[in-house]
């Protein structure tokens, strides 16, 4: 009977044990599915936040290309606006009008593509060419013009604050020598006294040293002879020094048309 009772006392035990087991087991099988649920609830949720991100960045791609477009737009605008424009209409008679509002809205313009953080060296380069050309059409000697000395000097300013940076990182690039000549030159025109004698000063020295650095660039030779047909004519150079350099000028200028 002891025995019997002991071994029952067992099968008890046993069976305690076999259901405790398997209520873990059933315990770590709905811990599993639960962990299971909550990595696919993740998985689903960084899946849609991905798919989100993607949406954002097609549409910031998108807005950025249509603002790149129309930043190209105005950018064209004003350059068409300034040489190609006002090339059509230079000789006419009457266009003054027509022309004070093209510089005006030119000048807007050049003034936010100026300020835009998206330009680049070309396009200051570009921009300080046109603002070159504004101040001419304002206010330039032989030429049709607004007659309007104070925005000439304003350009001009424009175009050295665009150039001058550009000027210390390459100053040996040709492109950036000639509109820093053609940017003295045109300051000079409106300046007087020191200032301005200073800046034909300036004019000459780099056109010379342009055509030292290259000796057969025609721009070069052309820049130099406008330095020295303008340095006389602007300075009052007494009449030796002006004959002599006038037939400088003259000889470069044939040289150039040969």
């Amino acid at each position: 009977v002891i025995g019997i009772a002991w071994e029952a006392r067992i099968a008890r035990q046993e069976r305690a044990v076999a259901v405790q087991q398997r209520r873990n087991a059933e315990g770590e099988k709905n811990r599993a599915e639960a962990e299971k649920g909550r990595a696919e609830a993740q998985s689903s949720l960084a899946m849609s936040e991905s798919s989100r991100a993607e949406a954002k960045a097609t549409e910031a791609e998108e807005q950025r290309k249509q603002a790149e477009g129309l930043f190209n737009n105005v950018r064209g605008l004003a350059g068409a606006m300034l040489f190609k424009i006002d090339d059509q209409i230079a000789e006419l008679q009457g266009a003054t009008a027509a022309r004070e509002t093209l510089v005006n809205e030119a000048t807007a313009y050049l003034d936010r593509l100026a300020q835009d953080p998206r330009s680049n060296s070309q396009l200051r380069r570009e921009l300080a060419a046109a603002y070159l050309k504004v101040g001419d059409l304002q206010d330039s000697y032989g030429h049709l013009s607004l007659h309007d000395p104070d925005g000439a000097r304003a350009s001009y300013d424009k175009a050295f604050e665009l150039l001058n940076p550009l000027i210390r990182t390459a100053p040996a690039d040709p492109e950036m020598q000639h509109l820093e000549v053609i940017a003295y030159l045109g300051r000079a025109q409106q300046g007087t006294g020191d200032a301005r004698d200073s800046d034909y000063r300036k004019a000459l020295q780099l056109a010379e040293e342009q055509v030292r650095q290259q000796p057969k660039s025609l721009q070069a030779k052309r820049d130099l002879a406008l330095a020295l047909h303008e340095s006389v004519n602007g300075t009052g150079a007494p009449e030796a020094v002006g004959v002599k350099a006038l037939r400088r000028a003259i000889a470069i200028q044939e040289s150039v048309l040969a």
